[in-house]
């Protein structure tokens, strides 16, 4: 390989000894000696990637048009096959190692160059001035209607020979740079992928930090191995106290063990949970978290972890719940409003009908409540009716249902019945209960009630004919001078 030099960069010249007598091949052999030159000269000036890159591109328009050339040669004549094989095969290599050396470019263009010209001068003396001059004669010999002779020169091939071992060398040095600038573009590319992954991991740290949404990391057998700020912050368990122990520290009590075997069951089938729980903090204060639960591999060692993220809904699930208990609970009495009866009882229709079995509505009005309230003042009124619905309440089975229908106003839902004398017995015993003195904060007041019974299905199929059937009972019991229960069937009792 030719050395650099301070004062002139490497200069080939053509000479007759290079010429094969081919004129279309000389020409671009005389252009191959002008591309070496150029790289020698960027070899002088320390060339950059990109004037690199630009001797490159030159190099392999030149070996588009001149390998076109020598193949139409090998096909107009019958050049002996092999040598055809193995001069198209040498060609095939140029181009790759060409590719070779634009790859590693970037990585030392000094060396990439010093490489480059070693393997072009190599070139020039081995497959010019050899390969390519057989071509030439063989060529020649056809033209001239004889055979090719392939007569060997001794005291040529010494020559030869050891022009070839000193091109050798410095093929070989130059061969063992390419693996040098190799091995220092993968070494380079791993140092890039490992800071980039550094940079990965510091931005996760600071978003794991940094989110609202408390996260827990356990092992597969569930210990805790690390926990973010959030999650201190929502538990008030310290991470040095939570890491090493299970997430049964923070559980509630209040979840049967049926709702964690379902838990577990879909993280293990479908590797993931989400929903509603309930868990106590350090201090023993319930709350109500928004869970999700990960079943994932780490890929730095395969094993599995599970990653829980959750959030404390505490607030907005008090709030749901506030609006909710709104929507179908009467302030007052703390008894289902009309809404939430009107649904219990559209179920109990729907499974009565199934069932084939009966059920019973009671339309209760409270007689002589309008005069207590305008009498007492409003606030006497209100402690009258939540103290009436307190003993109906306490009149009916855990599986009834007491509402508020509005105003003075009550009904009754009895779902599991016998008969109508069993729902008028219930009736009975409510009339009794409300017909018993109030104190009403030292006032004592004496009402009555009137009742309405309606059955399904003898008195409605659905809820509004029922409903319309017990208002209509209760009416004629009032009637027949209140304090009293009326069934269609059985007339007022």
């Amino acid at each position: 390989m030719p050395a650099r030099s301070e004062s002139s960069p490497l200069r080939l010249a053509w000479s007759a000894q290079l010429a094969t007598g081919r004129p279309e091949l000389d020409a671009e052999h005389q252009r191959l000696i002008e591309l070496i030159n150029q790289v020698g000269r960027l070899h002088q000036g320390e060339a950059n990637a990109e004037q690199l890159r630009g001797a490159l591109r030159e190099l392999r328009d030149y070996t588009v048009y001149h390998f076109r050339t020598e193949a139409q040669l090998m096909l107009r004549y019958p050049i002996d096959a092999g040598f055809r094989r193995s001069h198209l095969a040498a060609h095939a290599g140029f181009v790759q190692r060409l590719d070779e050396f634009d790859e590693l470019v970037a990585t030392d263009s000094g060396a990439v160059v010093e490489c480059l010209l070693a393997f072009m001068v190599k070139w020039l003396v081995h497959h010019v001035t050899r390969v390519d001059a057989r071509l030439a004669r063989d060529v020649a010999a056809f033209e001239s209607g004889t055979a090719p002779s392939h007569v060997t020169d001794s005291h040529g091939d010494r020559v030869d020979s050891l022009i070839e071992s000193v091109s050798d060398l410095y093929e070989g040095m130059a061969e063992r740079t390419i693996e040098l600038l190799r091995a220092n573009r993968q070494l380079k590319s791993e140092i890039a992928r490992r800071r980039q992954a550094e940079h990965d991991l510091r931005i996760s740290a600071i978003v794991f930090d940094a989110i609202d949404e408390a996260v827990m990391v356990t092992s597969a057998d569930n210990q805790i191995i690390r926990v973010n700020s959030s999650f201190s912050r929502i538990t008030g368990f310290a991470a040095d106290e939570a890491i090493g122990a299970n997430p049964r520290i923070m559980s509630s009590g209040t979840h049967p063990p049926e709702f964690y075997r379902e838990l577990w069951s879909a993280v293990v089938n479908n590797g993931k949970w989400q929903g509603e729980i309930r868990n106590r903090r350090k201090n023993g204060e319930l709350y109500v978290e928004w869970l999700s639960i990960y079943r994932v591999r780490d890929d730095s060692n395969g094993e599995l972890r599970h990653v829980a993220v959750f959030s404390d809904i505490t607030k907005q699930r008090v709030e749901a719940d506030r609006i909710q208990y709104l929507a179908n609970y009467d302030l007052l009495t703390g008894l289902p409003n009309r809404a939430l009866l009107i649904d219990r009882l559209r179920q109990q229709l729907a499974s009565a009908s199934q069932n084939r079995s009966k059920l019973a509505l009671m339309f209760i009005d409270l007689d002589l409540f309008k005069a207590v309230n305008d009498g007492l003042g409003h606030d006497v009124g209100d402690l009258l009716l939540k103290l009436a619905a307190q003993r109906m309440a306490d009149c009916v089975g855990a599986a009834d249902t007491v509402a508020r229908h509005g105003g003075d106003e009550f009904v009754v839902l009895l779902p599991h019945i016998v008969d109508s004398i069993e729902a008028v017995n219930v009736a009975h015993r409510l009339r009794i209960a409300l017909c018993q003195p109030f104190d009403l904060r030292g006032h004592f007041a004496t009402i009555s009630c009137s009742i309405g019974v309606a059955i399904h299905p003898e008195h409605g199929a659905d809820e509004l004919q029922l409903l319309k059937s017990a208002d209509t009972a209760m009416y004629r019991a009032k009637v027949n001078g209140r304090n009293g229960v009326c069934c269609e069937e059985l007339s007022a009792l």
